[in-house]
């Protein structure tokens, strides 16, 4: 092979010339992140016979050779492909010689498919994303009776005493007597996601509030 390219591991040139004669027992593994040790590698292959391993970089791209002592220790090395290493799912093949074209050249076919999976997977996402966000879309708050409202008394700053009489009224639906005489403060809940203030001062309109207050709770669907 007259074109035969070289590659660069660390300070050395090294043809791919030479890995072609050294295939045997040797499997190929892709995917490696750029910053992955030679001892991180092996490492993550712990349990298996390594005679060698050697990682490569070429241009943007990182993998490794790793040449073992038995068929055994390639099925075993084979049983972790597509394990994440470094937050990386390792590519992994047998490395067979070619008698046409170069070592980066046998992992093209591959690449191309996964970069076709990876738009198709963007574009599904994409999809999904718009539905998802049609459902989380909060819908317009609808007031409840207030029958099923929960009022809770909340004590003034001051202590004064509550005017439990007008509360009573108003669970009654009493509105035309309710009259107060220092104010009373309630915990009003149970209203629909998206109830605003306004929503709260027109609904209670007939006695008067004075002011009203919407807090969400924690979980985001009640407040």
């Amino acid at each position: 092979m007259d074109n035969m390219s070289e590659i660069q591991i660390a300070d050395q040139i090294i043809p791919e010339s030479d890995l072609l004669n050294n295939s045997e027992n040797s499997v190929y593994i892709g995917n490696i992140d750029t910053s992955s040790t030679e001892e991180e590698l092996k490492k993550f292959f712990i349990g298996i016979n390594i005679l060698n391993l050697t990682i490569f970089k070429k241009c943007y791209k990182c993998f490794a050779f790793v040449k073992v002592g038995s068929k055994s220790d390639i099925d075993k090395i084979f049983m972790s492909c597509g394990k994440l290493f470094k937050s990386r799912k390792l590519i992994i093949k047998s490395y067979k010689q070619q008698s046409n074209g170069s070592i980066m050249d046998e992992s093209a076919p591959q690449m191309v498919s996964r970069e076709t999976k990876s738009k198709k997977s963007k574009k599904k996402s994409a999809t999904s994303h718009m539905h998802n966000s049609e459902q989380l879309e909060p819908k317009p708050a609808v007031m409840p009776p207030l029958e099923d409202i929960g009022f809770n008394l909340q004590e003034k700053e001051d202590n004064s005493e509550l005017n439990t009489s007008a509360l009573g009224k108003i669970l009654k639906n009493d509105y035309e007597t309710v009259s107060f005489e220092n104010g009373i403060r309630l915990f009003v809940g149970n209203f629909p996601y998206g109830t605003s203030e306004n929503d709260l001062m027109e609904l209670f309109h007939p006695v008067n509030p004075l002011f009203a207050l919407v807090k969400n709770s924690d979980n985001k669907k009640y407040r």
